[in-house]
């Protein structure tokens, strides 16, 4: 048998950990190919934490991102939805903000929507591709309906802020819509400890 260079062997095993690690990623995109909501949710979690230069949270933990101030956040993502099929107008939903069995605890409950182009002039951040609202936790029930036949609750917003007439729309907008730069002076790394809580 032919011995090897050293180089040539630690090239072979540096190879095989790639062929490994190849294969992970491989199944982990086929995974998120296949759940796109979640993969959605991971997108806007990471875009959060990017911005305030937070950490995200355990998957099993209460909220999604804490930040250098000290503020624990709650990231809710929400493509573009018609209603029904034969809707001209479009929303945004996002469902059980207070989780699954209502025990979520957070300081901020961030919502994400993807931007609809149509109003982009009416958005805060007209140059963004999403439009972002930053809601207390004391203020997320009011603007909360009931979902799921009464179990759980959910938000619902058209995306023309013109046509958001019921309080709760209005106020999202109103009240909550925010800018990136915005988040990041509220809750990034230059916040002061406490700030924006």
């Amino acid at each position: 048998m032919v011995e090897l260079p050293p180089e040539i062997s630690v090239l072979e095993q540096e190879n095989q950990a790639l062929r490994k690690r190849i294969a992970r990623l491989e199944q982990e995109i086929a995974f998120l190919r296949g759940h796109p909501t979640l993969a959605r949710g991971m997108a806007g979690e990471t875009l959060v934490a990017t911005l305030t230069a937070g950490l995200l949270t355990k998957p099993t933990a209460s909220a999604d991102v804490e930040t250098p101030s000290g503020a624990i956040l709650e990231v809710k993502y929400s493509a573009l939805n018609k209603p029904h099929p034969a809707a001209t107008t479009l929303r945004w939903v996002w469902q059980r903000p207070f989780g699954m069995f209502g025990a979520k605890k957070y300081d901020f409950l961030i919502l994400i929507g993807e931007k609809d182009t149509r109003w982009s002039d009416s958005y805060k951040n007209r140059s963004s591709p999403y439009v972002m609202f930053c809601v207390p936790y004391s203020d997320v029930a009011r603007i909360t309906v009931a979902s799921d036949g009464q179990a759980t609750r959910a938000i619902f917003l058209t995306t023309n802020p013109a046509k958001a007439r019921s309080s709760k729309a209005s106020a999202l907008f109103r009240d909550y819509e925010v800018t990136e730069d915005e988040l990041v002076t509220r809750f990034g790394i230059d916040a002061q400890p406490g700030q924006g809580i």
